[in-house]
């Protein structure tokens, strides 16, 4: 019952905001067997069928189910672009990606890796006033290592240059937008939906829980709605 409220309000979107510009949409993994947030197999390539011309493929995390549909994917990555964004520090556990099937990943299979920071805790979040430390031990040293030393790591690991960050969870602020400018990324990832722009923010729609006629209506604009709802969750 959820799953067809959601859809049909998608739909309205999609009468009340159609857009058809290139979207960049997102997933955490193909199938549910290393995660809950994958999506079933099945609905992921029905979701593949229908990607419009210049549409962009991202992955968050690294969960193994990309490793498990390689073969398959590869015919989407030689027609889209596909990004995986990788959280450095989660490489190599459990139902994660390790590194040499990463390398293999875009060696071989023409998936594209950028970064997710090292540990993947938000970015941005509340902030204690009374203090001149922000909370959960964001101090300098932890911004860098998580921004700055999960980008050269990736680099050296990829043996490519990294040009992109994802933030987890989604939230950001200006001061997060300033740190990673400096950092060198040429361009970030959000969670609120939005068409591909040349914009250092870049917009994307979330896909995983999405049935291929809601999948269809993200494409033509059904998630517009939600443009600002989710902007305003996700900034700080």
């Amino acid at each position: 019952m959820k799953s067809y409220i959601k859809t049909l309000i998608i739909l309205l979107g999609c009468l009340l905001r159609r857009d058809s510009n290139p979207k960049v949409v997102f997933y955490h993994d193909i199938g549910r067997k290393w995660t809950p947030m994958g999506t079933p197999v099945n609905v992921f390539w029905r979701h593949m069928a229908l990607l419009h011309k210049e549409d962009v493929v991202c992955f968050d995390d690294g969960f193994r189910g990309i490793w498990d549909e390689r073969e398959k994917l590869k015919v989407v990555s030689c027609k889209f672009r596909v990004v995986v964004f990788i959280a450095v520090g989660l490489v190599g556990q459990v139902g994660y990606l390790t590194w040499r099937e990463i390398r293999e990943l875009q060696d071989k299979y023409g998936i594209e890796f950028q970064c997710h920071t090292w540990s993947h805790q938000t970015l941005a979040g509340p902030y204690n006033d009374e203090v001149s430390e922000p909370l959960n031990g964001r101090t300098e040293e932890w911004y860098r290592h998580e921004i700055v030393d999960s980008k050269v790591e990736l680099e050296q690991q990829l043996g490519r240059k990294v040009t992109s960050l994802c933030f987890p969870v989604g939230y950001f602020s200006d001061d997060i937008i300033r740190r990673c400018k400096e950092a060198g990324y040429e361009k970030v990832y959000a969670s609120y939906p939005g068409n591909v722009t040349d914009d250092y923010i870049q917009p994307r729609c979330i896909a995983q829980d999405l049935s291929p006629l809601a999948f269809r209506a993200t494409l033509n604009g059904g998630l517009m709605i939600f443009e600002n709802r989710y902007k305003n969750l996700h900034k700080y």
